[in-house]
């Protein structure tokens, strides 16, 4: 709101002719860009005239200037109040414009509707918004600004619009008059930057809000850069883009790279190696070479990416690469980020961990905001309590990525590094989670998922256990003499779940399996072996999965519940998702039996 015109208009006024002047040394200023106040009299006539007392933005701003000269590049002059009057008397050109834009309405009106809907009324329809609307710009670079007096908010202000032929979209909806008249303002402070009072006063905020940030004020300064944003003062993009950076908002990075000086160690260091990250993410295969990102997105497919020399950053690195996300940020928050430093006076975040893609996926916009409300540097980032390890593995046999089968095989006692290598990984190196590679991964053909090819997902999951999830193209089976623990494992999506635990000595104790021949019948039995067939009986039962004659029907959800409840078997909320984990890309040479059976991957 702006509660007092005059100041407000005066500085536009001034400003506006230093503006012009910069440009042109030789332009006469133009001074106060309104007119004399217009009397009580008038503003009453006025509201006769509409029917309507005016909103209270609009009548104390004609209290001050009954017209105004200049309201931004497009809008040369504002009605003084005899001239102001309906839309639909002064332009009605422009109501049939805007009603074009209301017919998406039209369109979108149920069957009903549409029935009852005849050619007469296509013919006949008005908009009613803008058969009310009321004009009160003159001139313009077909651009005008309109008052609708039928959409009033409880300060009895009345929603403003601005509306250009040329933009190719609809109107711009504001809250009142006031509002309409401080964007314009902004406006042009975007397009001209005009030195004076505003931008002095500007510029002294965002230096508090620097200060703010670093004492871990987030809320007060993330405020005071938001306004100064708006007007486009170039160290408020470099300070959002770090603050929005962290919780995953990259929209402001390329103004950021745009304001720093070449020499600025924050460019190097931190915007260009997110950018690229960023850009890489989202990559295609048409692209405008950037040679200033090239080296830094070759070592974001390559790595290891290093936002500073650590050992403990490091450290949280490898458990991220290896499937462990919990344990990494444990030791991210508290034992690597108080060694953060600033590399330069614009640098109030370690936003530059974005560009690491095993260690981004740590950083949750909430985990952002602790880090970001937390006084840097030198100071440890209270990591808060792990996520609940309570989703059992069924979102990672269900649906698939880029995929159609998945076995995934649970050790306990045993790294994902050394679980991977036992199920035949070889010297590979492991890479990021497809979620952190985004659309670069379609274009690696050496991560896609090539018929002689399988993926290993990586993880931790609850009371001990790892896993290795292998997605495939192709057939899939678990391994080979039995590795000690569970193997859950579906060939396609409609066949059945298949499950089965080995002891230490990589006997088989017990095992869910699908009869092999004819296509899976949803309501058709599962058989139970194994040395202990009857040793989930009982949860079976429970969950009505186990028939009276002893067989196990079907490939319900319920069933890796069981067994997951069973044997501890519970995955964070990360580790649940196929996509989020890190992976090898393993060859795996085709099998083709004789038999005529499903072919599977020959295993080590």
């Amino acid at each position: 709101m702006i509660d007092d015109w005059e100041p407000f208009l005066r500085t536009w006024s001034t400003e506006r002719d230093a503006a012009v002047r910069a440009e042109d040394p030789s332009v006469e200023p133009l001074g106060w860009l309104g007119f004399e106040p217009a009397p009580a009299e008038r503003i009453e006539a006025l509201e006769a005239r509409l029917g309507a007392r005016l909103p209270p933005s609009y009548r104390s701003f004609l209290a001050v200037t009954d017209g105004w000269r200049w309201a931004g590049e497009s809008v040369y002059l504002l009605a003084g109040t005899e001239r102001v009057g309906l839309m639909r008397d002064l332009t009605p050109s422009l109501r049939d414009s805007l009603q074009i834009w209301d017919q998406e309405d039209v369109e979108e009106m149920d069957e009903e509707e549409i029935e009852a809907w005849t050619e007469e009324d296509e013919e006949n329809w008005t908009s009613e918004q803008w058969q009310r609307a009321v004009q009160i710009s003159l001139e313009g670079d077909q651009t005008w600004l309109f008052l609708d007096p039928g959409d009033v908010d409880d300060r009895g202000e009345w929603a403003a619009y601005r509306y250009s032929s040329w933009r190719g979209e609809g109107p711009d909806r504001h809250a009142s008059f006031g509002e309409l008249m401080h964007e314009e303002f902004r406006s042009f402070h975007r397009l001209r930057k005009p030195p004076g009072e505003t931008r002095r006063r500007l510029a002294a905020q965002v230096e508090r809000a620097r200060t703010d940030l670093l004492a871990g004020r987030l809320d007060e300064a993330e405020s005071q850069l938001a306004d100064a944003h708006e007007f486009r003062l170039p160290a408020a993009a470099v300070y959002l883009s770090q603050i929005r950076g962290l919780r995953g908002d990259h929209s402001t990075l390329s103004e950021a790279r745009a304001s720093l000086t070449k020499g600025d160690p924050l460019l190097a260091r931190a915007v260009l190696p997110v950018l690229a990250a960023v850009t890489e993410q989202r990559s295609t295969s048409h692209q405008v070479p950037d040679n200033a990102l090239g080296g830094h997105r070759l070592r974001f497919r390559e790595g290891p990416w290093q936002p500073w020399a650590d050992e403990a950053l490091d450290r949280a690195r490898e458990l991220a690469k290896w499937g462990d996300p919990e344990a990494a940020w444990q030791v991210l928050a508290t034992e690597a980020l108080p060694g953060w430093t600033p590399v330069g006076d614009h640098h109030v975040a370690p936003v530059e961990l974005m560009a690491d893609p095993f260690l981004a996926p740590l950083i949750t916009p909430e985990r952002a905001r602790r880090i970001l409300t937390t006084p840097r540097p030198g100071t440890a980032v209270a990591a808060g309590p792990a996520e609940a390890a309570s989703e059992d593995p069924s979102g990672l046999l269900e649906g698939g990525w880029h995929t159609s089968a998945v076995c995934l095989t649970f050790a306990r006692a045993t790294e994902p590094r050394k679980l991977a290598i036992r199920l035949g990984a070889g010297p590979e190196p492991v890479r990021p989670s497809p979620d952190s590679l985004g659309a670069a991964l379609f274009f690696r053909p050496e991560g896609t998922d090539r018929p002689d090819r399988s993926m290993l997902h990586l993880g931790v999951a609850a009371g001990g256990w790892s896993f290795v999830a292998e997605a495939s193209a192709r057939p899939v089976a678990p391994s080979e003499p039995p590795v000690p623990g569970i193997s859950l494992w579906r060939t396609y999506p409609d066949e059945p779940v298949q499950v089965r635990y080995a002891d230490q000595d990589g006997r088989v104790v017990w095992s869910l399996t699908a009869p092999p021949e004819g296509p899976y019948d949803a309501d058709g039995p599962v058989v139970r072996g194994g040395a202990d067939p009857g040793l989930l009986d009982a949860e079976l039962a429970g969950a009505g999965l186990l028939r009276a004659d002893g067989l196990v029907v079907g490939r319900d959800p319920g069933l890796v519940a069981v067994v997951a409840r069973r044997f501890g078997l519970y995955l964070t909320p990360c580790t649940a998702r196929r996509e989020r984990l890190p992976f090898l890309s393993v060859a795996r040479p085709e099998v083709r039996p004789t038999d005529g059976t499903h072919t599977f991957w020959e295993r080590g």
